[in-house]
């Protein structure tokens, strides 16, 4: 199971459709004990400066673990985080949409 939840340009803010996929996915951990572990991925486009995409993109999986943790009492050691900055795309980033989609935080389930 993976869960994707995209950010705005320059942003690591959760909007209400995030915030409740995110609170979904928790109410869905809760109750299979078979999850142990939670990754989460921060991802960013290739627009920007390098030195500003990298802690962006760590911002951004930072976002969703502390929503996890803090609003809906996931156990901090079942999450991992880490940071892809722009290199690995969903879509080509030639265009507004496909940046859009690179603009993004992935959740996966691990059993």
């Amino acid at each position: 199971r993976k869960l994707t939840v995209h950010f705005g340009l320059e942003q690591a803010r959760l909007n209400t459709d995030a915030e409740e996929a995110l609170t979904r996915l928790a109410d869905y951990v809760k109750v299979d004990n078979r999850i142990k572990r939670i990754k989460i991925t921060g991802h960013t486009d290739n627009h920007g400066r390098k030195r500003l995409n990298a802690p962006l993109s760590e911002m951004r999986a930072t976002a969703v673990k502390n929503f996890l943790v803090e609003k809906c009492q996931i156990p901090e050691q079942l999450i991992t985080t880490s940071a892809y900055i722009e290199k690995k795309p969903l879509a080509a980033n030639k265009t507004d949409e496909g940046r859009a989609l690179n603009r993004r935080a992935e959740i996966t389930l691990i059993r």
